[in-house]
């Protein structure tokens, strides 16, 4: 009777240790980009958002080069004559030509990671090809280099193809596209409800799952 509890003990263990150790999903601050409240569009910084906001490329002017929180109603009105669908929450960003944010991100485990966001072309211009990083790793999406929305109405959801990573915090950033010259034509791709799941190495499930077996069956033997 004894050896059945500690069969069933040592179970109940492997399965209390592969739920901890399953993927888990870890989000940035202001993930779905709903501060600050707006009923149109305003620009993010990280005084107002939690997102930094930084610039790089031709010297053409703010506006070519901004990151801007909007109401998404109020967006789908403006941009889509009110028929977008699937975002997340009551708002979202728009990543206008080489707008960049980045935001250091905790709680990493060490192993694979992906980050997934919904995105879509902001109608009335060319989709803003979006570069995604882990610290200085491009993240891949099926293999292709950026996050680049087609034509259409529903926001799509894109999930980066695994990259491992250490335990701990890293700077998770979005980077639109460069223009080349101040007259050439505006990119523009809309954002929302972004996340990083990571997944724990097998190594640490197997090490955490063979201690507590030890612990119980040390236990299970001073009994007897």
């Amino acid at each position: 009777m004894k050896r059945f509890t500690c069969v069933l003990a040592v179970l109940a263990i492997v399965g209390l240790a592969a739920s901890i150790a399953s993927a888990s999903t870890i989000y940035p601050l202001n993930p779905g980009f709903e501060t600050p409240d707006t009923t149109g569009a305003v620009e993010g910084t990280a005084a107002n958002s939690s997102w930094t906001s930084l610039y790089s490329g031709d010297a053409s002017g703010d506006y070519n080069r901004k990151f801007y929180i909007m109401d998404a109603a109020w967006a789908s009105g403006a941009y889509s004559g009110g028929s977008w669908s699937g975002w997340v929450g009551d708002q979202v960003a728009q990543m206008l030509n080489h707008a960049s944010i980045n935001q250091d991100v905790g709680g990493f485990l060490a192993g694979p990671a992906t980050v997934s966001l919904l995105a879509i072309k902001t109608s009335g211009n060319a989709a803003n090809p979006l570069t995604v990083k882990l610290d200085d790793t491009v993240l891949t999406f099926s293999g292709l280099n950026t996050v680049t929305p087609p034509a259409g109405y529903a926001f799509a959801l894109y999930t980066s193809d695994p990259i491992t990573m250490t335990a701990g915090t890293h700077r998770l950033s979005i980077t639109g596209l460069v223009k080349a010259t101040f007259g050439e034509a505006d990119t523009s791709t809309t954002i929302d409800a972004v996340s990083i799941t990571t997944i724990p190495e097998p190594s640490a499930l197997a090490l955490l799952v063979t201690g507590l077996v030890g612990l119980l069956c040390y236990a299970w033997r001073k009994r007897k």
